[in-house]
């Protein structure tokens, strides 16, 4: 992975996270438009279950406000990985083993760059503690498996 571009890597990561920072952003803006819909809808029968459906779209709202607020978090995160090289799995390192390239600091589904899928590791997750600190070439269990870090930068 030496010939891989870090600073693109992780350039396109930040433009991935920002994709479904955007999606987010829209999905808080359409509930609120459909929320303020269904409050100003006058032909409604039921009061009660009209105050109902203002109370599920108000929590619906929440939680998209709360989603969009941790994919904030996320972007700025990965905004703030290191782009020097890494000779030790860390935040900010780019790394392979199992035939899989990762990126390490934020969890993510899978992006491209240069022509290659990565994933995000989270320092929260479980195979972090397992590969936190290692070297290219060195082993670790996950899971019951023994694998190998192909390459850390």
């Amino acid at each position: 992975m030496s010939d891989v571009d870090k600073a693109q890597v992780l350039e396109d990561l930040v433009a991935h996270l920002s994709e479904r920072l955007d999606q987010a952003d829209e999905a808080v803006g359409l509930r609120q438009q459909v929320g303020e819909v269904i409050e100003q809808d006058e032909h409604r029968v039921d009061d009660v279950s009209h105050q109902e459906d203002a109370g599920a779209m108000h929590d619906m709202h929440d939680m998209l406000q709360e989603v969009d607020k941790t994919q904030q978090r996320i972007v700025e995160t990965a905004k703030a990985l290191t782009t020097t090289a890494c000779d030790v799995v860390k935040p900010g390192a780019v790394i392979s083993f199992g035939g899989e390239h990762f990126v390490v600091g934020v969890a993510t589904d899978e992006f491209t760059s240069g022509g290659t899928t990565y994933l995000g590791i989270s320092p929260d997750a479980p195979i972090y503690a397992a590969i936190e600190g290692k070297r290219a070439e060195d082993t670790f269990e996950f899971n019951g498996t023994m694998l190998t870090l192909d390459d850390v930068s």
